[in-house]
């Protein structure tokens, strides 16, 4: 005899929205720390404002890289800052909010 289940079990897209919601910030990271740094050695900058800036991108791990593409001298074009810069942590804030709406999401 098997005995019900207390609570219920979460559904295939409330735990792909779990992995996604878990795993989009470090990709988003990992993506702006690379093209950042890919950006300061393309650059050719003064190896003070590269050091500052890489150091400051690794030691202040989200909002560093955010800096350097928001702010900073970085070279990408617009394009692509808005599309990294906006659309990444949009595109985790709707992930998350429907996530969170199923149940799927604490």
């Amino acid at each position: 005899m098997q005995t019900p289940t207390p609570f219920p079990l979460p559904g295939t897209l409330e735990i792909w929205l779990s992995v996604y919601a878990f795993v989009l910030p470090v990709v988003l990271y990992a993506v702006w720390l690379a093209l950042g740094f890919w950006d300061l050695g393309r650059r050719g900058a003064p190896p003070g404002a590269t050091l500052a800036w890489g150091t400051g991108m690794v030691l202040v791990p989200f909002l560093g890289a955010f800096a350097y593409h928001a702010v900073g001298p970085s070279g990408v074009s617009r394009p692509v800052k808005l599309v990294m810069l906006v659309g990444g942590p949009l595109l985790y804030l709707l992930a998350t909010l429907v996530g969170r709406s199923l149940g799927g999401i604490a």
